[in-house]
């Protein structure tokens, strides 16, 4: 799947994309970054300051999945860490 048909199901869905946080958005919101496991290990500095701050790194599938289970999965089933 793109990342624009991706974008579209979350937006579709009730989902936001944003693409700065700021602490207003931290303490409203829950943020999840959606990524792979490449990416969080070419950015272990940035993926261990944003944990601290309660953002989790998840794969595209837990979308899908908490889609067609109508419900959100829990982030440790598709968490993505660094190597």
């Amino acid at each position: 799947m793109t990342n624009e048909r991706l974008e579209d199901l979350i937006t579709t869905c009730g989902g936001q994309i944003i693409t700065c946080v700021t602490q207003r958005l931290l303490d409203k919101h829950q943020i999840i970054v959606l990524c792979d496991m490449m990416y969080v290990s070419e950015r272990r500095h940035n993926y261990d300051q944003c944990r601290s701050l309660g953002i989790h790194f998840v794969s595209s599938d837990w979308v899908l999945e908490s889609i067609l289970e109508y419900r959100r999965k829990p982030f440790s089933l598709f968490e993505e860490v660094p190597l």
